[in-house]
């Protein structure tokens, strides 16, 4: 039989972070299982929406039938089977998260995929 000690390894990893990058705008994750084609999820706000009027939503593949659960957003284009969506009125928002649904079309992908872009209000 071997001899085993129990001695503790020094660790070979180091983690930082900087102290000035942070993030604005975080996607929940999702799928929650592979047997479902539909998702459910939300976009969060680190702070406030103020002084954005949109934000561009890019997935990897075609998805269909986004929703949004307020409806005081816009989504454009409506109806349609793309990757590139504009939600609209982010301005009327007045809590950190705007959550949303829809139906993969082609492909399966998951929410780091997802990326995200605000439309400043210039007049802010």
């Amino acid at each position: 039989m071997a001899n085993i000690t129990n001695k503790l390894l020094k660790p070979r990893i180091s983690i930082s972070c900087e102290s000035n990058a942070f993030w604005s705008f975080g996607v929940y994750s999702f799928p929650n299982n592979l047997d479902d084609l539909k998702v459910r999820s939300a976009i969060r706000h680190s702070g406030n929406w103020n002084g954005i009027k949109a934000i561009h939503l890019v997935t990897p593949s075609k998805i269909k039938n986004l929703k949004l659960s307020d409806n005081r957003l816009e989504v454009w284009p409506r109806n349609r089977e793309t990757s590139l969506f504009q939600i609209l009125n982010v301005e009327n928002v007045n809590f950190e998260e705007i959550w949303f649904e829809f139906e993969y079309f082609d492909g399966l992908f998951d929410a780091t995929q997802v990326q995200l872009e605000a439309v400043l209000d210039e007049n802010v």
